[in-house]
């Protein structure tokens, strides 16, 4: 969730800001000489000025939705947030759906700049009884997925400006927390795909030895059948041979069963024309 986030983590983060020396903390009254991410988001409202590709990348923009008197000061706003923000080491790429987003320690955030507004009462006999009236209260909105987002806004004491270092510091701490949080899902798809495989290969082994157990107790009957016959057959010749009936048909039969039992046995696995496929 894009909230909850332990406050001495951001504190720690913030610190870091303050102390670089060399970290760009001063928002500019004026743009002289706009990130090309900020041309981008300008280009979107006007359109004589050129959509800038850093080094062959597609277009990179981050949304700025906010009435033409506000302009200046957002797009100011969103300058120094990707002035920072790549000062940190961060880089801007496009998600798998073309959405604009940094990535911090491969956790890709969107922000986006918009100005806020109110519901109001709307005239009595009017079809809608409230109306949406815009302020000029600006706000940046931040999220990893749509469902869970964090807002940062003007209030009557703290304009957005003087909120900035801190927001690119929450951004950072939760990808802190989100990274250690995406290592501890992938650990535990890991262990639970490591399980699935134990239990199939475990299931394997079961359908594996079954199958021996099975085979073992064929062969055992075969054997035993195999022996039975044989028994039947030569205490059939004898009593036929002392009744002196032991006739050239009997004799075929008794060679005929022989040989059958023979090919029950399986330790000798002898061939038959007929039975074997």
């Amino acid at each position: 969730m894009f909230s909850g986030i332990p406050k001495d983590l951001i504190e720690k983060r913030l610190k870091e800001i303050l102390v670089d020396k060399n970290a760009p903390l001063e928002i500019s009254t004026r743009l002289t000489s706009p990130h090309f991410i900020t041309l981008n988001a300008q280009s979107r409202s006007n359109p004589k000025i050129s959509i800038i590709e850093s080094k062959g990348t597609p277009t990179l923009c981050f949304s700025v939705h906010v009435e033409k008197h506000l302009q200046n000061r957002a797009f100011r706003i969103l300058d120094f947030m990707c002035r920072l923000l790549e000062h940190r080491g961060h880089e801007f790429a496009l998600d798998n759906y073309g959405n604009t987003v940094v990535v911090i320690n491969t956790i890709q955030l969107h922000f986006n700049i918009r100005q806020l507004g109110n519901y109001i009462q709307g005239p009595k006999g009017t079809y809608s009884t409230r109306q949406y009236i815009k302020t000029d209260i600006l706000a940046i909105q931040a999220y990893q997925d749509t469902y869970s987002t964090k807002q940062w806004s003007d209030v009557k004491t703290v304009n957005l400006e003087d909120k900035l270092v801190r927001i690119v510091a929450y951004l950072e701490a939760y990808a802190d927390v989100e990274k250690q949080e995406e290592i501890r899902r992938d650990e535990w798809s890991r262990l639970y795909e490591l399980n699935l495989q134990k239990e199939k290969e475990l299931k394997q082994k079961r359908e594996d030895e079954k199958n021996k157990l099975e085979k073992l107790i064929k062969f055992s009957d075969d054997l035993d059948n195999s022996k039975k016959i044989e028994y039947y057959l030569n205490e059939r010749r004898e009593y036929l041979l002392s009744k002196n009936l032991f006739t050239d048909e009997e004799k075929n039969y008794f060679e005929w069963g022989i040989k059958k039992a023979r090919w029950i046995n399986p330790l000798l696995n002898e061939k038959d024309e007929l039975l074997d496929p």
